[in-house]
């Protein structure tokens, strides 16, 4: 990083004294500094814009860097200060999340991801630790006493630092709260799939909880975040955090699930596994199937293949509808075509992340590209034996998500996928999923078709076939509506999809194959959430050695809009074959976020573990998953 005289320092980006001794700089996070004579202490140094201010607060050098927590945005500096001389203390447990930040990306799941905790938010390159911050314990340096206090919830290992200063007593918080009542971000709650509806016990939000409860008993007078402003005696702030937390968690786990019963429809045929398959007969032996997924469930015992030879009328697969992209209503798509030569319809939608699955890192993806024979644009029909199918966006459980409304005998039938589970709301609480929070987006998006189609039966992805009826549509809505309002409430960014949804800048494709010394074209996918004119400034973050033209880019996108930006990305010659990582590093209207997107640099061949082990995750990994089975 080169510096720039004082003189040229914008006014606006120099540091802030918030105490004696101790300065905020904000860039990609807040970077505290703590001054001893002509040294430093920086808590979270973000990108490093405070190297260039720090003559000007008689800095000389700078001895040590603390992390309240393993997230890059608070990290992009680190290497270069550990050039000029500085240590890096790191909390206790996470040492390996920096010093093997690369044998950790080369071990995570990239398509069949489950386990989020960490998943996402951590360093990318090799971070050298001279020490740990344990729970419990103090830092001593110079004049300085730390206490450390664990405090996960936003991360797994999470400490908050607490200094005496005079009668002060200031709390380096990192992201636990970002302004009273408001946290950052939402995907650092979720440790595994839909944590807050069915998936393991909660574990971040009790954490975070937990956390805020034991920095409410320090009686802070100044609490100093990661993320937003400081702020004084915060523990009113956090209380009400606690509630959010609470209502939000409150929320989602209403769901009450449809009990074991259901409502046949006889022109409907449904075979569960994993999830539940749909098959429409024409009389004829052949049939339109609605999602093919696992054929094998509970331990075997459950085999679709045997138990189609139980119905007559399924002879031959025709065509087959997914309702959304999750491989347990995808897994068997290509065995289809295999096996009956079926062709596969989708809505738009999900045709792209279908075919090419190596574009995109979101849960539960099949790595078998799956094309798709026929692309639906919305509202789309088409008829087959007489009966009338027609594909909309259904943006509930996961973006990449389609109702499917079929006419027959007077009858409208919505097969919804995973997007309906009860009458009461809609699955759509999982960020790492993507479901836009708004009027007329995600969720409410699928009232709103719920109640312009008004079926007569839905088909759901794993509670078979229920009756629908015009009034659920406001139990729903109002479901949907107290959700937004919580998120919208508890976000502190100038969007609630910012919070939401943090990948609203996207290294497409996230996995790419390269050779050593090729020139690849990547493209980075911006979202413009923001209801005015977001001004973007985009480079990448790329390993020693790797380059890209341009070395920055600058978009204006207007409201809600999006748009891709071209980068030529070029790999060293003497590159070895193994994984490597971009960032996307991003500033949106004089706003920096570090790092905040990546993808996946292979060299020589495709490192994701799912490839390297095709028969680890049957189904999503193995190229002829259903090909010869029972039959």
């Amino acid at each position: 990083m080169q510096s720039l005289p004082p003189e040229e320092l914008p006014e606006m980006k120099k540091p802030q004294q918030i105490a004696p001794s101790i300065y905020m700089y904000t860039d990609s996070c807040n970077c505290y500094a703590l001054v001893s004579g002509d040294s430093a202490l920086l808590i979270d140094p973000g990108e490093g814009g405070i190297i260039d201010h720090l003559k000007t607060l008689g800095v000389k050098r700078v001895d040590w860097v603390l992390h309240t927590h393993a997230h890059r945005e608070l990290a992009g500096a680190d290497e270069q200060l550990i050039r000029m001389g500085a240590k890096v203390a790191v909390p206790e447990r996470s040492r390996a999340f920096f010093e093997q930040a690369e044998e950790l990306w080369q071990k995570r799941h990239t398509y069949f991801t489950f386990a989020y905790a960490e998943k996402y938010a951590l360093p990318l390159r090799n971070i050298a630790v001279s020490a740990e911050l344990s729970g419990g314990g103090r830092f001593l340096w110079n004049e300085y006493e730390l206490r450390i206090l664990s405090t996960p919830g936003h991360s797994e290992f999470g400490v908050s630092l607490i200094l005496n200063q005079g009668s002060q007593r200031i709390g380096f918080t990192g992201d636990l709260m970002a302004a009273p009542g408001k946290i950052w971000e939402f995907d650092s709650l979720q440790t595994g799939y839909e944590e807050f509806i069915q998936g393991p016990e909660l574990v971040r939000v009790p954490e975070l909880q937990a956390s805020l409860k034991a920095l409410a008993k320090q009686e802070l007078m100044l609490m100093l975040p990661a993320h937003g402003e400081p702020m004084k005696s915060p523990n009113s702030g956090m209380m009400r955090l606690d509630r959010q937390l609470t209502r939000l968690v409150e929320n989602a786990k209403e769901t009450r699930y449809f009990d074991g019963g259901f409502d046949p429809v006889p022109e409907v045929i449904a075979i569960g596994t994993c999830a539940i398959q749909y098959f429409i007969p024409d009389g004829q032996g052949n049939c339109v199937m609605i999602d093919a997924g696992f054929y094998d469930w509970d331990g075997g015992r459950i085999n679709l293949f045997e138990k189609m030879k139980e119905y007559p009328e399924i002879k031959n697969i025709e065509i087959v509808i997914p309702t959304h992209i999750h491989s347990d209503h995808v897994a068997l798509c290509r065995a289809m075509r295999h096996r009956y030569g079926a062709k596969l319809y989708a809505h738009e939608c999900q045709a792209d992340i279908l075919a090419r699955p190596e574009r995109y890192f979101v849960p539960c993806l099949c790595n078998q590209p799956i094309t798709v024979d026929r692309v639906f644009k919305e509202g789309e029909s088409f008829t087959w034996s007489g009966m009338k199918f027609s594909m909309y966006h259904f943006p509930g459980h996961t973006y990449w998500h389609q109702l499917t409304v079929l006419e027959v005998n007077g009858k409208k039938i919505a097969f919804t996928g995973d997007a309906i589970d009860d009458f009461d709301h809609v699955r759509s609480i999982d960020t790492f999923n993507y479901n836009p929070i708004g009027e007329h987006v995600g969720a409410n998006r699928c009232v709103d078709l719920l109640e312009q189609i008004n079926p007569d039966y839905l088909c759901t992805g794993h509670w078979s076939i229920h009756k629908w009826k015009p009034e659920y549509v406001k139990g729903m809505r109002d479901w949907v509506s107290r959700h937004n309002r919580l998120i919208t409430q508890m976000s502190a960014q100038a969007d609630p999809n910012l919070s939401y949804h943090i990948r609203w800048a996207d290294l497409l494709p996230f996995r790419s194959v390269l050779q050593p010394g090729e020139k690849r074209k990547l493209n980075v996918k911006l979202l413009n959430h923001l209801p005015t004119v977001g001004q973007f400034e985009v480079k990448l973050e790329l390993p020693e050695g790797w380059s890209a033209k341009p070395a920055v880019a600058h978009l204006s996108l207007p409201a809600k809009g999006s748009a891709e930006l071209p980068f030529e990305v070029t790999a060293p010659r003497q590159a070895k074959p193994m994984r490597y990582m971009a960032g996307v590093n991003v500033v949106l209207n004089g706003q920096a976020y570090g790092a905040m997107g990546l993808g996946c640099l292979d060299i020589g061949e495709d490192w994701s573990i799912e490839n390297r082990d095709p028969n680890q995750v049957p189904g999503v990994s193995q190229p002829d998953y259903g090909f010869q089975a029972s039959s």
